[in-house]
C-alpha cells in the first residue's frame, strides 16, 4: 500500500459532537458524486474512526465552483435561483478563506453546523497561524452565508458570529410541523402539534406547543413546563415535559427519538439499508429554562443523523435566542448545557462513579449579531486505508437498494438468514 492509497484525516470533538475532517484545500480528493457514499461508510460513532459527521474543507475558486455546479446546478435552476447563487458565491468567495461542506451518516449534505465550523476554524487557525478565519457555509441553500470564527482563549474556545435568526426557508418546511404554524414576530413560527399518545408511548400529551426557527439549520424547539413562570408565559399544558430532565436517560431518549422520527417521517427501513433520505428534515430540541441562573438544559435530535446527539451548536442558538426573545431569560447572554457538557460514569464494584465537566456553550446577543462560544478539541490525526475500495462497494450497494421493492425483499431475506 502506498501513501497515495492512504487518506489523511483529523478527528475533532466539541462537547461530544465528533467530526472527521478531510482537508481538500489543496485540491479535490473525493469526487462530488462519492462524498455521500464516503459519509455513509465512515460517519459512524461505533465503528472505525468514530464520528457523527464528515467535514470537508475546500478552497473558494473556479474549480470548486464548477464541482458545486455539477451537484447543485439543476436544483438551483429548478428553484429559479441559479443566477443568484452564482452571484452570491462569486461575491462571497472573494472574502471567504475556505468553504465548509458537511455530510451526515445517511449521505445527506447539511447546510450548517455550529460545532463543526468551530472545529474547522481551529484546524485552519493552527494550519495558517491565524486567530480568526472566514468560512463560507450553507452551500445547500439559496443564500450561502459568510461566517467569521475567532479564537477567544488558548484553551480552544472559539466564538462563531451569526446573523439574526429567522423563520424556516421553504426547503425546510414540512407538512407535519408547518401546516398550522403561525408567525411569531419576524424571527420564528409557533404551532400546536396534535400528537397521539401512541407516538410517544408513555407520554400521553394531546397538544404540544412548539417553535420553528432557522439558525443556519432548521430547528423545532419545545420548552418544558417544569416552572410555573415558564408554563404561564408560554401557555403550556401542565403535563408537557414537566419531568423530562428528571426522569431516566432511557425515558428522555425514548421521547426525543420518537418525536424526532415522527416529525421527520422516517422510513423504518432506511437505518438498516443505508438509503439516502431525500427529505430535508428538521432538528428537534427539548429545552428546560432556569431563568434565575440564565441557564438552559438542552437535548437534541439531529436531522441527517436521525438520532439523539450529545450537542448541537445551531440548536443552542435556536433555544437560547427563543428564550431571550420570548423573555424567558433576562439579559443578553445565556449558558446552554447540552448533554455532552458532562461525562457521567455510572461506576461499578471495581471502579467508582465520577462526573467530568466537559465544558458548555454560551450564546451572546449584541445588536443584530449572535455569538456562539464554546470549546473544541483535536483528538488525533491519522490515515484511512482502503477507502477507495470501500467507496466502490458502497456505491454498488446503493444501486441494489435504489429499488424500494427490492430493498424491502433484501431486508426480509437478511432477517430470515439471521434468524436461521
Amino acid at each position: 500500500m502506498t501513501k497515495r492509497d492512504l487518506l489523511p484525516f483529523t478527528k475533532y470533538s466539541a462537547l461530544g459532537n465528533n467530526f472527521c475532517l478531510i482537508d481538500e484545500t489543496e485540491g479535490l480528493i473525493i469526487p462530488e458524486e462519492l462524498k455521500p457514499f464516503f459519509a455513509q461508510e465512515y460517519a459512524n460513532t461505533q465503528y472505525g474512526i468514530g464520528c457523527d459527521s464528515i467535514l470537508f474543507i475546500q478552497t473558494p475558486g473556479v474549480d470548486t465552483f464548477s464541482e458545486l455546479e455539477k451537484r447543485f446546478g439543476k436544483i438551483w435552476q429548478g428553484q429559479g435561483i441559479y443566477n443568484q447563487m452564482r452571484a452570491l458565491i462569486a461575491e462571497n468567495t472573494g472574502q471567504a478563506q475556505t468553504i465548509m461542506r458537511i455530510f451526515e451518516p445517511c449521505g445527506q449534505e447539511s447546510a450548517m453546523c455550529g460545532n463543526g465550523i468551530r472545529c474547522l476554524a481551529d484546524y485552519l487557525c493552527r494550519k495558517w497561524g491565524l486567530e480568526e478565519v472566514s468560512i463560507l457555509a450553507e452551500i445547500t441553500t439559496a443564500h450561502p452565508r459568510l461566517y467569521k470564527v475567532k479564537k477567544v482563549s488558548p484553551e480552544g474556545y472559539y466564538a462563531l458570529k451569526l446573523e439574526e435568526p429567522g423563520p424556516l426557508p421553504s426547503q425546510f418546511k414540512g407538512p407535519r410541523y408547518d401546516l398550522y404554524a403561525k408567525p411569531l414576530g419576524s424571527f420564528a413560527h409557533v404551532l400546536d402539534l396534535q400528537i397521539d399518545k401512541s407516538i410517544l408511548g408513555v407520554w400521553a400529551a394531546k397538544r404540544l406547543r412548539a417553535f420553528t426557527i432557522y439558525t443556519g439549520e432548521p430547528h423545532l424547539v419545545c420548552f418544558t413546563a417544569s416552572l410555573e413562570k415558564i408554563r404561564q408565559k408560554l401557555d403550556l399544558p401542565r403535563h408537557q415535559f414537566t419531568d423530562f430532565f428528571k426522569r431516566s436517560e432511557q425515558y428522555r431518549t425514548g421521547i426525543l427519538q420518537a418525536l424526532g422520527h415522527y416529525l421527520n417521517d422516517r422510513d423504518p427501513l432506511s437505518p438498516y439499508l443505508g438509503l439516502v433520505n431525500q427529505s430535508e428534515g428538521i432538528n428537534v430540541n427539548i429545552a428546560e429554562v432556569d431563568p434565575e441562573n440564565r441557564l438552559i438544559y438542552m437535548r437534541v435530535y439531529e436531522r441527517g443523523i436521525w438520532r439523539k446527539t450529545l450537542a448541537c451548536g445551531t440548536g443552542a442558538i435556536a433555544v437560547a435566542s427563543l428564550a431571550l426573545m420570548l423573555g424567558l431569560v433576562e439579559g443578553h447572554q445565556v449558558k446552554v448545557l447540552p448533554e455532552g457538557s458532562f461525562y457521567q460514569n455510572s461506576g461499578s464494584e471495581l471502579t467508582p462513579a465520577f462526573v467530568r465537566h466537559c465544558g458548555h456553550l454560551e450564546v451572546l446577543h449584541q445588536g443584530q449579531n449572535w455569538f456562539l462560544i464554546g470549546p473544541v478539541e483535536e483528538i488525533y490525526r491519522g490515515h484511512i486505508p482502503y477507502w477507495k475500495e470501500k467507496l466502490n462497494n458502497r456505491r454498488l450497494q446503493s444501486k441494489i437498494y435504489a429499488n424500494p421493492k427490492k430493498a424491502s425483499k433484501t431486508h426480509s431475506d437478511l432477517q430470515k438468514r439471521l434468524a436461521a
